[in-house]
């Protein structure tokens, strides 16, 4: 940019000239920079005039200039400053635009010097004529101007009131005259064509074109009488200010100015504040208040050591957070003095000067160094939980994180290694922000990792150092580097889950003291030989709808715990607007356009967050241990469904051969009393018996058509797929395993719903801290940096939230969920006692079935010899056909009694292996087994 200012009193024609000159010097001269110009006439930064002009400099494409820099904007401006300091019509000011659009008019510094005496104008003007003066001696600043400080020159009318009065002639005539005279009066209005016009009263121009002109006119009295204007009124030059400039409500100049060559912005501004104390000194009375960017730069240089001390804050209370303890950060945050060491080594060796972006590279480094040494502090204090000594925790977690803090650091070095080398539009910035950077993080890694991690390494004078050496024992040295690392304090709100526990017995009361190892993968059900039942247990485990809508609530609650924890504490969004625009009211179409972006960030002071994120992964591993519960029941449901079928199969087999058994009986009578032999109660009695064998099978068909129904239904399959082959005829299931259940205590990690409610119980106490934590302040940082028709801001601040008025419903909530804790915890209590109850139950009917089994084995057998005994004494007529039809009764509902038995024998043991929780733990299913296991 350029501002024109020509002497006062110089007019447009001048002003244009001037322009012209200006013009054609920068595409004459600097024509290889520059290319094109806009002037606007009649405006200026000192004000407004028609001897004020402004030129608005296109310089060519960066692509085009980049490789000479005697063709960057500030050389360019500096050139042609050079060029134009002596202009014998005025001055002439070549300037850079603002850094930040709207800070400012021009680049570089900008201030205001006050008048706080109260001196006046002309003390003012040459107070700041000599501090101008002096400024231009100093190499720290350039281009330093006031603006104001020209003299200008007005016209002054001087009315006699008194001789006024003798005439007759009014104040308020005189003045309502002159202002006919010089600005013109609207009397009256005229049609002309379709449009009105004003009739406008005013001397002619050549009447007011010079100073005696105004003694010539007339003012009328109040008699109605002229009365000229030179019998009263006088007139007289004086010099005046062209403008009158306030700060605050005080007379004050604006003076602006930019750095010296090689100087940074803030140091020219410390110069200016030197050279105007050296004024003040003198005169007495003055100040100086900065205004625009150079006010904000002012600010923020004096705000940099607090915004340092406020993110170290931050970082110190996001470890303190993270670790739970107030002590843990300290080891951490001793790496970021170094780290900031590094960065102004590295700044000071390469030239870069202490702006806003070193700055911003300042804070970067002390996030990293941080970070990096986060590596160590967090290996040793988990080491330190598994019981390691102090020294011993230190030195095995400095060694293995070498490796993982050098990839890290190499990485992200070599990430910004562009920024640092960066060469055209916007360099300077990078170059500022990548330096400090690399410096940073090579001090940091460097000094710190690698040194640092020396008085850690175990060496005494007479040897090794012993890990678990007293502190006592160790040097100085290794307790500036070590402190406080391993000590715990929680900083979260609420209860810490503890694992519960339930008064169980030492064994159950049928079974043995002996605990039993591991069995949650066990494949028990492989003990019954039954290959067909292998293959359903197989096909099921993997097609069974509840089975698979447990493991989608897995997947659900892995999304759930996602959402937790670091990613829960980080929201933005982006946003975009085009809009197009026209109507009556616009000529022709607009379109605006712009774009936002609000990040913020919650601070986890309180653990709400994490205890929210301790609850979601108890959820998740509630989900996970629920898939095993669905599998085991399944398992109890198909293996039982499975006995069923194969005793209702077995049951119709024995019902067939009785049919057989008292067809031949009905047969045989039927031919004893065709012979006379036999009477007709004995015919109707053996046909009685038949009948009732027929009666038996309807109910015993439903029976086995209902479990393979059951079945089907568990393996998601239609029954007709799998009906054929549960036709097939086959041995009722027996058990063949070890139906040991080991003691109660095994149950605690054995079964799944116990272990699935013991996780319910950690997420509701977790969930506690989540509404306790509520309770307290929340703090988050956000901000937000948008643009509009290439206009860009940007805000940024912390929001503190203080739930105040309703106080009462957060305690209610966190009562609440205070109550639904302790409901967890009785319902893991419940889980616990029920699950001893079944294994208590199952082994006693298991024992006793098996009692029952051999008993009703034997009177089988026993009835099979009766029943083959009363055939020959019936043949041999010594027994009655009432009796022999008896005994064979007697048998068949022994044989039937007996594979009921058998099925109860078999189901118990089923019950008995899913009570002790076995066979629910496998990624996959199981692969099919033959007869046997």
């Amino acid at each position: 940019m350029t501002q024109v200012s020509l002497s006062e009193g110089a007019t447009t024609q001048q002003t244009l000239a001037a322009v012209k000159e200006v013009e054609d010097d920068l595409l004459n001269e600097e024509g290889a920079a520059v290319e094109s110009t806009f002037a606007s006439r009649g405006f200026g930064f000192g004000g407004s005039g028609q001897n004020s002009a402004m030129i608005f400099v296109k310089l060519r494409d960066f692509e085009e200039r980049q490789d000479d820099p005697s063709l960057s904007a500030a050389s360019v401006a500096g050139r042609a400053n050079l060029r134009f300091a002596t202009h014998r019509a005025g001055r002439v000011m070549f300037m850079q635009p603002p850094a930040i659009p709207g800070r400012g008019n021009t680049g570089g510094f900008t201030m205001y010097f006050v008048d706080q005496a109260g001196k006046g104008s002309d003390a003012l003007k040459t107070a700041a004529e000599k501090l101008v003066a002096t400024a231009r001696q100093n190499l720290g600043v350039s281009n330093v101007d006031a603006r104001g400080t020209d003299g200008d020159s007005a016209l002054r009318i001087d009315i006699d009131n008194e001789k006024a009065e003798i005439f007759g002639v009014s104040l308020s005539a005189v003045n309502s005259m002159l202002s006919v005279i010089f600005a013109g009066s609207e009397v009256n209005d005229f049609v002309l064509g379709s449009s009105l016009r004003p009739v406008i009263v005013q001397a002619a121009p050549e009447r007011r074109m010079q100073p005696e002109d105004i003694v010539k006119w007339y003012a009328i009295n109040a008699d109605e009488e002229v009365v000229p204007f030179a019998s009263f009124m006088t007139t007289s030059w004086q010099p005046v200010a062209p403008t009158l400039q306030r700060y605050g409500g005080t007379s004050a100049l604006e003076i602006s100015g930019s750095a010296g060559k090689g100087v940074s912005p803030g140091a020219a501004m410390d110069a200016m504040e030197e050279m105007e104390e050296m004024v003040a000194d003198l005169d007495g009375g003055y100040g100086s208040a900065w205004t625009g960017i150079s006010y904000q730069g002012r600010r923020s240089g004096d705000q940099a050591p607090w915004l340092c001390a406020v993110s170290a804050l931050v970082i110190f209370l996001g470890l303190a957070a993270l670790y739970e303890s107030w002590p843990i950060p300290f080891p951490v945050m001793l790496a970021v003095p170094v780290g900031a060491l590094g960065a102004l080594a590295a700044a000071w060796l390469f030239g870069q000067s202490n702006d806003v972006y070193f700055k911003v590279g300042m804070l970067t480094t002390i996030g990293l160094a941080a970070r990096n040494a986060i590596f160590i502090v967090e290996f040793a204090e988990d080491l330190r939980r598994q019981g390691r000594g102090i020294a011993e925790a230190a030195v095995e977690a400095a060694r293995p994180r070498l490796r993982p803090i050098l990839m890290t650091a190499l990485t992200f070095i070599l990430g910004v290694l562009p920024l640092a080398t960066a060469t055209g539009a916007g360099a300077a910035a990078q170059n500022a922000i990548g330096t400090g950077v690399i410096g940073g993080m090579v001090a940091s890694t460097y000094l710190w990792h690698l040194h640092g991690a020396g008085p850690l390494r175990p060496h005494h004078e007479n040897g090794p150092l012993d890990p678990n050496e007293s502190i006592e024992q160790m040097k100085p040295t290794r307790l500036v580097l070590v402190p406080m690392v391993l000590a715990l304090s929680a900083c979260a709100v609420g209860p810490d889950f503890r694992s519960p526990s339930q008064p169980v017995a030492a064994n159950f009361a049928e079974g043995s003291a002996q605990p039993i190892g591991e069995t949650s993968a066990q494949y028990w059900w492989r003990s019954y030989n039954d290959a067909m039942l292998n293959e359903l247990v197989q096909t099921g485990l993997s097609q069974n709808l509840d089975i698979k809508t447990a493991i989608s609530r897995v997947a659900e609650a892995q999304a759930a715990a996602r959402a937790t924890g670091l990613p829960a504490m980080i929201s933005g969004s982006v946003s975009g607007d085009s809009i197009r625009a026209g109507g009556e009211a616009i000529s022709g179409t607009t379109t605006t356009s712009g774009a936002s972006f609000n990040p913020s960030l919650v601070l986890d002071l309180f653990g709400g967050e994490r205890r929210s994120r301790e609850a979601a992964l108890a959820s998740l591993q509630s989900a996970e241990l629920s898939v095993g519960a669905a599998r085991l029941t399944f398992l109890s449901q198909l293996v039982s469904s499975y006995i069923d079928l194969r005793y209702y199969q077995n049951a119709l087999t024995i019902t067939r051969q009785t049919l057989g058994t008292r067809r031949e009986t009905l047969s045989l009578v039927q031919s004893q009393r065709e012979a006379g032999a036999a009477t007709a109660l004995d015919e109707a009695q053996a046909q009685a018996a038949l009948d009732e064998s027929l009666a038996s099978l309807p109910s015993l068909e439903s029976g086995f058509y209902a479990s393979s129904y059951a079945i089907a239904t568990l393996l998601a399959q239609p029954v007709q797929t799998i009906e054929t082959r549960l036709q097939r005829g086959a041995a009722q299931p027996r058990p063949g395993g070890n139906a040991s259940a080991g003691v109660p205590a095994d149950l605690l990690r054995k079964r799944p719903d116990v272990r699935a409610a013991e996780r319910d119980y950690a997420a509701a106490v977790a969930n506690v801290g989540v509404s306790e934590a509520q309770m307290y302040p929340s703090v988050s940082l956000g901000g937000t940096v948008s643009t509009s028709e290439g206009v860009g801001s940007w805000s940024f601040g912390p929001k503190v939230s203080l739930p105040v008025l309703n106080q009462g419903v957060l305690a209610a909530k966190r009562d609440q969920a205070i109550a639904q804790a302790e409901q967890a915890e009785l319902g893991w209590r419940s889980s616990v006692l029920g699950a001893v109850e079944e294994v208590q139950a199952s082994q006693s009917d298991y024992i006793r079935n098996q009692r029952a089994v051999a008993a009703y084995q034997r009177s089988v057998n026993s009835y099979e010899r009766v029943v083959s005994l009363s055939r020959e004494t019936y043949n041999g007529g010594t027994t009655t056909l009432l009796d022999f039809l008896d005994v064979q009764r007697s048998l068949a509902s022994s044989r039937l009694t007996l594979a009921s038995s058998v099925r109860d024998l078999a189901a118990s043991w089923a019950t008995l292996q899913v009570a002790a929780g076995k066979g629910w733990a496998f990624a996959t299913a199981p692969a099919p087994a033959g007869n046997g296991s």
